[in-house]
C-alpha cells in the first residue's frame, strides 16, 4: 500500500478515486468514511431500450415481408432503429451508489464492472476497518 503526502494509507488509487481509511474521494467528492453506511453497485435498467428494439425490428421486419410495397428502405431505417436502441442498451453503465446518514448517493458511472466492484470493495474495507 501507498501513503497520500498527510501519511494515510491508501487503500485503492486509481485516477481520480483515492480510498483510505478514513475518506473515498471519487471524482472530487469527498466522502467520509465515518459516514458511509453501505456502498453497492446497481445495473442499468435496460428494459426500455429491449422492447424499443424489438418493436422496431418487428416493424422493419414486417414492412419487409410485404410484398405489396416496393420500397425497402423503409423497413432497413426501423431496422437500424432497433440496433440504435440495442446499442443504448449495451453502453448504458453500471451506478456504484454510496448511502450515506442522509440518502442515496450515486457516485461513480462505469459501464466496466470490475472497476466499480474494486472501489466498492475498498470502501467495504476501509468501513469494516472502523469497526
Amino acid at each position: 500500500m501507498t501513503a497520500t503526502s498527510n501519511g494515510t494509507e491508501l487503500i485503492y488509487a486509481k485516477g481520480d478515486i483515492n480510498i483510505t481509511k478514513y475518506i473515498a474521494s471519487i471524482s472530487g467528492v469527498s466522502y467520509p468514511i465515518n459516514n458511509i453506511g453501505s456502498v453497492r453497485v446497481v445495473a442499468p435498467k435496460r428494459v426500455g431500450e429491449i422492447i424499443g428494439a424489438i418493436i422496431l425490428a418487428l416493424i422493419g421486419i414486417g414492412v419487409l415481408a410485404d410484398k405489396t410495397k416496393p420500397d425497402g428502405n423503409t423497413a432497413w431505417w426501423f431496422i437500424a432503429g432497433a440496433a440504435f436502441f440495442i446499442f443504448k442498451a449495451i453502453t448504458k453503465p453500471h451506478v456504484l451508489m454510496v448511502h450515506t446518514a442522509s440518502l442515496d448517493k450515486p457516485a461513480l458511472e462505469s459501464t466496466n464492472k470490475a472497476v466499480l466492484f474494486a472501489v466498492k470493495e475498498a470502501i467495504e474495507k476501509a468501513v469494516s476497518s472502523h469497526a
